[in-house]
């Protein structure tokens, strides 16, 4: 039997040779380019299956390999063949190596296959089963975005802090037009301007968006059914795309991305790594040329280049852009208070009564502050940045009678501290334009009082009322330096013959030499 495999178009060959032109050993093995012995054994056995020139017709080469090398003599293992299928599985499992399930293996069947060839046997099953699915991409279809591994660091020049920006790099299934710009952090505010400044880099819209699993972008990650971040999916109603995120853990869902991040991380960012910068704005400036001599370089194995593959072919199958730029809008979940307000960034925003102690909506944008429940649009207001004020409209407050109740039981639950805590509660009420604004620091009072305790905090509302506070934070700012126990402003100070006052001082210095001292 020959040493070294021979491949079926030689047999063919030297049966052809040999039975169909009748010539001999040496020059069918000399015409086939197979060495002497290695044609001669293949005709010898040709002749033990009854095989000769033309071989019967429709006959396969794994036909005819069967019949010129039969089970017994084809070089079948003689030792018991594991179950590469239940090794796989079981190498999966937790705390498992290919050397435990070979010395099982072997407990089995003793005499089996080495270590050494058992890891072979077994790599080479892998590389028959393990295959990979090429995506085919269609023009205009996909989008496919990722943020790089690699950052590059920059200065802040008025802290003199050391950051690092964030790399966002986009492509296009079809032609791998690349875009890639530097982004702060991961933060939802700036992976919605990327995503932004993306599509408008193309000049349109495609089909679907293919990003990972990032917390901006997915609420809550799922291989069938993940959740997207609210502000996320109004990005997409806003521009008519379909969003979709890869399944956990499968890189492979959005290869094209993997791929661009690869020329990127090779011929961008390697180049301006060892560059100083002081803002993500002179990163993005560096890059911008260097992203225009990634798109134009031409390709190695096929024509033209990611530029020209994307204006023949990519961007006449995408959809026109929203003119309207998307705007940011945060969603958030806020309770309700007692005062019918809820606090948005530090600042107090009223709705209807009637919601009070309810969970409602929030929706935050540079300009509006919307509040929601159940779908409807319960109130809307215009952002305030003076942190701690109030935004109330007359139509949210209740009637009088209802606020005077409010404001009749807090005062009781005031009155339990004391008769300064009621003078102070009294005074948070009258210096707001409507009460129900001073109900939150009336609340502050009690809470303090459960943490400090009723003295001390009698003591404070006394001294901060004194000096003009009608906040529970002045209060507060008392109890936390214990203050309440210094002397009042104005009080004369203690004086006794131990103290040293201006008058010893503007004396003759002789007037104070004592008989001891001389």
């Amino acid at each position: 039997m020959p040493r070294q495999p021979v491949s079926m178009r030689h047999i063919r060959s030297i049966l052809r040779h040999h039975f169909g032109e009748g010539y001999s050993i040496r020059k069918t093995a000399e015409y086939s380019r197979v060495s002497f012995s290695t044609a001669r054994d293949y005709i010898q056995r040709a002749k033990q299956a009854g095989l000769s020139w033309p071989l019967p017709a429709g006959i396969t080469n794994a036909e005819l390999k069967e019949r010129l090398l039969p089970a017994s003599s084809s070089g079948t293992r003689h030792h018991a063949e594991p179950d590469w299928t239940e090794v796989y599985e079981t190498l999966s499992g937790k705390g498992q190596t290919l050397q435990l399930i070979h010395e099982h293996y072997l407990q089995r069947h003793p005499g089996g296959y080495s270590y050494t060839r058992f890891c072979e046997l077994y790599r080479a099953w892998c590389k028959r089963t393990k295959v990979v699915m090429r995506q085919p991409h269609v023009p205009g279809e996909k989008l496919f975005l990722d943020f790089a591994g690699k950052t590059i660091p920059y200065v802040d020049p008025n802290s003199g802090e050391r950051r690092a920006a964030q790399i966002f790099v986009a492509t296009l299934g079809y032609s791998n037009y690349t875009y890639v710009t530097a982004c702060p952090d991961q933060k939802l505010s700036s992976w919605i301007a990327a995503n932004v400044e993306t599509l408008e880099f193309l000049g349109g819209v495609p089909k679907v968006i293919v990003c990972d699993n990032l917390k901006a972008a997915v609420q809550k990650a799922h291989r069938y059914e993940p959740v997207l971040n609210r502000t996320y999916e109004e990005f997409g109603i806003h521009y008519e795309v379909t969003l979709l995120p890869t399944r956990p853990f499968q890189p492979k869902d959005k290869a094209a991305v993997e791929s661009a991040v690869g020329h990127v991380s090779r011929r961008i960012l390697a180049r301006i790594d060892h560059l100083l910068f002081s803002s993500v704005h002179e990163i993005n400036e560096a890059i911008a040329p260097l992203l225009d001599q990634l798109n134009d370089a031409p390709f190695q194995k096929r024509p033209g280049s990611r530029s020209t593959q994307f204006q023949d072919c990519d961007f006449p199958a995408l959809s026109p852009l929203n003119p309207d730029r998307f705007v940011l809008r945060e969603w958030k979940i806020a309770r309700v208070n007692l005062d019918y307000h809820v606090e948005v960034n530090k600042v107090f925003y009223s709705v209807p009564y009637q919601y009070a102690h309810q969970e409602i909506e929030v929706i935050v944008s540079e300009v509006t502050v919307e509040c929601w429940h159940n779908g409807q649009r319960i109130a809307s207001h215009f952002c305030k940045g003076v942190p701690y004020s109030y935004n109330t409209k007359l139509d949210h407050m209740p009637d009088h009678h209802r606020n005077y109740q409010d404001q009749q039981k807090l005062l009781k639950r005031v009155r339990r501290i004391g008769p300064h805590a009621e003078k102070m509660a009294e005074g948070i009420l009258e210096c707001r334009v409507c009460k129900e604004q001073g109900y939150r620091s009336i609340l502050g009072l009690l809470r303090l009082a459960r943490t400090y305790g009723r003295e001390r905090v009698e003591a404070a509302c006394e001294q901060a009322y004194n000096l003009g506070a009608r906040s529970s934070r002045s209060v507060n700012a008392i109890l936390k330096h214990w203050r309440e126990q210094s002397p009042e402003p104005g009080t004369k100070p203690l004086i006794h013959e131990n103290l040293r006052t201006g008058e010893y001082y503007a004396a003759d210095p002789n007037e104070h030499v004592t008989p001891s001292d001389s």
